[in-house]
């Protein structure tokens, strides 16, 4: 079998609504101190009023096409409609991407950014549709990296058991869906994870195509 790793799993499910903007070279923005990374839309965003003024950092990622230039450059700053900034800006000139700040789940059923991102169908996102998703696994660990957008975060495992039980002193990512019940994480009223958080996940083992297999997210929860 063959674990899907965090790029592969975004590659795997990038054709479904979303996409991290701008290749290999994610498009950030910086304002009060967060770093906000860009996904793009199939829809152009709705904005609210300015809010001042942020930047794009320098690109440090040589390689990437859409790099920034070698100098931050100033963004104007815009609210997205009934979301906090905490969680989700909007940018000039980029109509069709939105920018998040790290660890929220905003894109769950229920919650502010699902129809921006998914539209009104609440069965999305499903990441286990026309996967085999049978095989049960419990972990205990501490929340070690938060992506913005919050498909997948990784834990550094203390305990494990069923389908994860080798992954017990390891590191493992776990993918989080619209099946997913997170309970008593949140910040703002929204579901939230950060680093060095002790949480609890239970859900199953998914197999993919080719080998690949992906660790999807029943209940997350406090340890």
């Amino acid at each position: 079998m063959r674990l899907l790793g965090l790029a592969a799993f975004l590659a795997a499910i990038a054709g479904v609504i979303v996409s991290p903007a701008y290749g290999s070279c994610a498009l950030t923005v910086e304002w009060k101190d967060v770093s906000y990374v860009s996904v793009s839309l199939t829809r152009e965003l709705k904005i609210g009023p300015s809010l001042g003024i942020g930047a794009f950092p320098p690109c440090r990622d040589t390689a990437g096409a859409g790099c920034q230039e070698e100098y931050a450059e100033p963004a104007t700053i815009f609210a997205v409609p009934d979301v906090l900034p905490e969680v989700a800006v909007a940018v000039a000139g980029e109509a069709r991407t939105i920018f998040l700040a790290p660890g929220y789940f905003a894109y769950l059923p229920g919650e502010a950014l699902h129809d921006v991102m998914f539209g009104p169908d609440r069965s999305r996102p499903d990441w286990r549709k026309g996967v085999r998703c049978v095989e049960p696994f419990s972990v205990f660990g501490t929340v070690s990296f938060t992506p913005a957008l919050g498909t997948v975060f990784r834990l550094s495992v203390s305990a494990a058991t069923g389908s994860a039980r080798d992954r017990a002193g390891r590191t493992m990512e776990l993918s989080v869906d619209g099946h997913t019940k997170i309970v008593g994480l949140e910040r703002h009223g929204i579901p939230y994870v950060q680093e060095r958080d002790e949480v609890k996940a239970e859900g199953v083992l998914c197999h993919r195509g080719g080998g690949a297999i992906f660790y999807a997210v029943d209940t997350l929860s406090e340890a």
